[in-house]
């Protein structure tokens, strides 16, 4: 093989390997503003709820929003420049000159973020901006790939469930059951996840200690909390879980399980735990986050 075709053939992978960089990153950030406008939704609504045009805003509120609004923008800046390189990239300079006749060179990120509003039909979080988005890469076969927005959901969800301590503070809760802990974080789930408001699920058998507290069909994924005062109580239901597990075939619409135990002190520490649910041999598809309270 002639050197020219050598070098021609490594342009052509090279020219691949920036297209296919570009085509995930698309996806991912697409998914992940969806993600944030329910966010910001009820971010704001916290304030029309809580009238600040009368009351002051707290500390959190506006070092929270203020955040979220600067993440938007840049977030709306780097889908807005990948969107032109991959047009671009592809010789689609007709697509990509009425890209740029609507949506600009520079991307108007106040607009965008003022977008944000309820569906008055069917009460889901809406962006008219990120649906133009949405019309114009729809063509695209990589676009809106399932694998790719499950696996940015899965990395969000699990952010959440890890934050579990973190979000009851914030709430100013002291939990003492269960349901008042995933009560709380189930806010936060239905805000990234809308529809594990309505979700249900028929599994097939009857689960004595796993029975889902939260439901995500975004993802295909249940999630149970535990709540244990003691060491007697966390290994007891650790146990009973795995005794689940083992048969547990469940309802087809999910096939992740997480299991969020929530301890009112620190009984062993994560190696030790991880140890325990280890030596129990729960099946791959089953998930253990362990949460010290506050």
């Amino acid at each position: 093989m002639e050197i020219k075709q050598v070098k021609s053939l490594i342009e052509e992978k090279i020219l691949e390997e920036k297209k296919q960089y570009l085509e995930e990153n698309i996806s991912k950030l697409y998914f992940e503003l969806e993600q944030l406008q329910h966010k910001i939704f009820y971010h704001q609504l916290y304030e029309q709820e809580n009238d600040f045009d009368k009351n002051a805003p707290h500390d959190w509120w506006i070092e929270e929003n203020s955040q979220l609004i600067l993440s938007h923008k840049s977030m709306i800046q780097s889908l807005h420049n990948q969107i032109i390189c991959y047009f671009d990239m592809h010789n689609l300079n007709k697509y990509l000159d009425i890209f740029i006749k609507k949506f600009g060179e520079f991307p108007d990120t106040d607009k965008a973020i003022n977008g944000i509003d309820v569906e008055p039909f069917n009460g889901e979080i809406y962006n008219e901006y990120l649906h133009q988005i949405w019309l114009f890469l729809n063509p695209f076969d990589f676009f809106g790939s399932d694998i790719s927005i499950k696996q940015s959901g899965h990395i969000y969800l699990e952010t959440i469930l890890n934050n579990t301590a973190s979000i009851i503070h914030k709430m100013d809760k002291q939990p003492k059951s269960e349901t008042e802990v995933y009560n709380s974080v189930k806010v936060v789930i239905e805000s990234i996840f809308p529809k594990s408001k309505r979700a249900s699920s028929n599994f097939l058998k009857t689960a004595k200690e796993f029975k889902p507290d939260i439901l995500i069909p975004e993802l295909g994924v249940a999630i149970e909390y535990k709540f244990a005062k003691d060491e007697t109580k966390l290994k007891a239901t650790i146990e009973q879980i795995a005794a689940d597990a083992k048969g547990y075939t469940g309802d087809s619409e999910f096939n992740m399980f997480y299991a969020i135990f929530y301890v009112t002190k620190d009984f062993w520490g994560k190696p030790k735990f991880k140890q325990v649910w280890d030596d129990n041999e729960f099946p791959k598809n089953w998930r253990a986050i362990y949460i010290v309270g506050n």
